[in-house]
């Protein structure tokens, strides 16, 4: 199977696709489409070999482009983060351990946590105050 029909597809380079499509099976509920896609919903993650990091520091002044982090929306963020933490996942949470809050997006903003994946890039679960998705 390849990327469906208005299915999104985001390339991700990693030293180790396969041992990422087992870990993205095994703690996120992505399943195997193929030899190097996996997918969730609409999300479908083309994992291929290659590096994930900037070839260097930027220099003062400057930025690297490129992929930062990969979000992933949520139909119901508090029970998407007990489900990461009840998997031992390493998490970027906001104080206290819940899910933090950004007023400046869809509208009524967002609610969202990371997941720092052991394969250099980070995963962001996050679910819109206005309009979540439905179940």
């Amino acid at each position: 199977m390849t990327s469906r029909p208005n299915q999104r597809q985001i390339v991700i380079r990693t030293g180790e696709p396969g041992v990422l499509a087992r870990w993205l099976c095994d703690e996120l509920f992505f399943e195997i489409a193929d030899e190097q896609t996996v997918y969730n919903g609409d999300c479908s993650l083309l994992l291929l070999a290659g590096n994930t990091a900037a070839p260097q520091a930027p220099v003062p002044g400057t930025y690297y482009t490129g992929l930062a982090h990969v979000a992933l929306a949520a139909a119901e963020i508090d029970r998407a983060l007990a489900h990461c933490k009840a998997r031992g996942l390493r998490l970027q949470t906001a104080a206290g351990g819940g899910s933090f809050y950004n007023p400046g997006v869809f509208g009524e903003g967002e609610r969202y946590f990371n997941i720092l994946t052991p394969f250099g890039f980070v995963l962001e679960v996050a679910q819109r105050v206005c309009g979540p998705l439905q179940k």
